[in-house]
Formats: structure tokens, C-alpha cells, sequence
């Protein structure tokens, strides 16, 4: 169980950040998110 839902985080965050992505999220917007996915991966 743990596992399908640590997948649906992985794709909802994909999903989510792409979106944020292809609308013209500025360089410094993508460090900043990427620093935030990083971060919750230990």
C-alpha cells in the first residue's frame, strides 16, 4: 500500500509540476520546486 501511494505522490508531483512547468514557471521558480522535491526525499 505504502508503495502505490508513494507512486500516485510521484505522478500527482510530475503531474503537478509539469503543469507549473509548460505555463512559463520562471528558472527561479523551477530551483525552488526542485529544492522542495529534493528536500522531501530523504
Amino acid at each position: 500500500m505504502d508503495l502505490l501511494k508513494g507512486l500516485d505522490m510521484l505522478v500527482w508531483r510530475l503531474e503537478t509540476f509539469g503543469f507549473l512547468f509548460q505555463n512559463g514557471a520562471t528558472p527561479e521558480e523551477r530551483v525552488r520546486l526542485n529544492q522542495n522535491l529534493n528536500a522531501s526525499h530523504p
